[in-house]
């Protein structure tokens, strides 16, 4: 395989997306705010899927309300983690796919006259404009596993297309899963490391700290793969102008 520079910036920014919230002040700031959430009990998670919709309709980064939502999980569920991450990924699956809606549907409506006139003159859209209307919900799909375009102006972008409500739904659904459990589990994590520089230590055995390290490296394994497979498809399909 060959090394190229944009494979190096690509891995760089991985490795920084996974690790910056461990490294700067953002991981405390979300674990305060989430330990806030936590008193409300599951309503708290109620309130984390609803902190999506202005995230997406407002362009604010939808990934740091995964994170926070893993961490509001492992709170909510301590010493369990895999039934965290299934509350956590249900939490941000409809909190996330109502957010999209939201932009979704201005997109189509209030806001189109604006996001035409930004992608009027973008061949890369139109070719994905014809690809769509040939193949919507597969094409949708492919762009959440790996998107084109950032994902909050994908959201309205996709308003402008042909495709129907219902496919736009289900595409985004399963196509943002494999993300959506990756930063869930990440933000478990958060809350474990928030913990432990509390001096709050929850005992857990060798092989079970092992394990979670092993299931976390082999999710980002997998939802890696997966985007390079379906960005590979992507560029096949709608090549870049």
């Amino acid at each position: 395989m060959t090394i190229t520079p944009k494979k190096v910036i690509t891995l760089l920014c991985i490795l920084f997306i996974i690790t910056a919230p461990f490294i700067f002040p953002v991981r405390d700031t979300l674990v305060q705010v989430m330990e806030s959430l936590a008193q409300f009990g599951i309503m708290g998670l109620v309130i984390g899927a609803l902190l999506y919709i202005p995230a997406c309709v407002l362009f604010l980064p939808g990934s740091l309300v995964t994170l926070g939502i893993g961490s509001l999980a492992a709170i909510l569920f301590p010493g369990k983690l895999l039934l965290a991450i299934l509350a956590g990924t249900f939490t941000v699956s409809v909190g996330s796919v109502s957010g999209a809606s939201a932009a979704f549907l201005l997109g189509r409506t209030l806001a189109r006259d604006a996001i035409t006139r930004k992608l009027e003159n973008n061949p890369r859209f139109k070719a994905l404009d014809r690809a769509i209307e040939q193949r919507g919900l597969k094409m949708v799909f492919l762009l959440r596993l790996s998107p084109i375009f950032p994902f909050n102006f994908l959201n309205y972008a996709l308003g402008l297309t042909p495709i129907r409500f219902r496919d736009y739904l289900l595409a985004s659904w399963i196509g943002m899963l494999p993300a959506t459990i990756l930063y869930v589990y990440l933000g478990t994590g958060i809350t474990s490391l928030a913990n432990t520089a509390a001096g709050v230590h929850t005992p857990t055995s060798p092989w079970v700290s092992a394990l979670k390290i092993v299931g976390f490296l082999a999710t980002a394994i997998l939802v890696i793969y997966i985007s390079r497979t379906a960005k590979k498809v992507l560029d096949e399909t709608v090549p870049e102008g």
